[in-house]
């Protein structure tokens, strides 16, 4: 109710998953300020090339309507979406996925607590008061540079999410792997052991191919350094 006083016309409301799969949804988002999404599937996203382009928004972005040709445009919406879960993709565990995202971690609901049935009412009431507070914020961000600054626990629930998402990190530190100085293992040899741990785990193991990608995209984080 109150984003809908706030942004008006200005606002679309859209499923994420619709916005990546579905090459139509793309032009619901043209001169839109804000795209809703109030109950995120946590599905994971079969792709995610869409979404990190509409994020970075540093180029155009090819839209289309039925019947219609297809043009380039930029496209300025930002994504709000609520959630019990985080997004996830099936083939992307990829650090440029992961910072693009900003989670909110909000309050359990307190057992005693008394749902307030009139509260978008009251809310809506207050719009005036929340834009200013809005407006607040906007100049902070502007003074710093446009950087959010992201909490602690904010930036703990984006890596955790990370690491489940990529088996690889799983593995790497799930005490199969031992580091000691001066050790060597053959990229064979760590993706047999690591297929044995997707196996204990029920998991799906990436390919011998990805596995290597994978390692070089992660060995500064675990301390190892692959041959030349």
């Amino acid at each position: 109710c109150v984003l809908r006083k706030l942004f008006g016309d200005s606002m679309n409301t859209c499923s994420l998953q619709k916005i990546e799969v579905n090459r139509f949804a793309r032009a619901d988002l043209e001169f839109k300020l804000l795209s809703l999404d109030d109950d995120m599937q946590i599905e994971a996203l079969p792709k995610t090339n869409i979404i990190k382009s509409l994020v970075t928004q540093e180029g155009k972005i090819d839209i289309e309507r039925k019947g219609i040709q297809s043009v380039q445009r930029h496209l300025y919406s930002r994504f709000l979406c609520f959630s019990n879960g985080t997004l996830r993709a099936k083939n992307d565990s990829s650090y440029a996925f992961y910072r693009r995202q900003m989670v909110i971690y909000v309050k359990d609901r307190a057992e005693d607590r008394i749902d307030d049935p009139y509260l978008a009412e009251k809310l809506c009431a207050e719009s005036e008061g929340i834009l200013l507070w809005a407006l607040e914020g906007l100049r902070r961000l502007i003074a710093n540079d446009f950087r959010f600054t992201i909490g602690d626990r904010a930036k703990r629930v984006v890596e955790t999410a990370e690491r489940q998402a990529n088996s690889i990190h799983g593995f790497l530190s799930s005490g199969y792997v031992r580091y000691e100085r001066k050790a060597e293992a053959t990229t064979s040899a760590l993706y047999a052991a690591y297929e044995r741990w997707c196996s204990e785990n029920e998991m799906e193991p990436c390919s011998h191919k990805d596995f290597s990608g994978g390692m070089k995209d992660v060995q500064s984080q675990y301390g190892i350094e692959g041959s030349k």
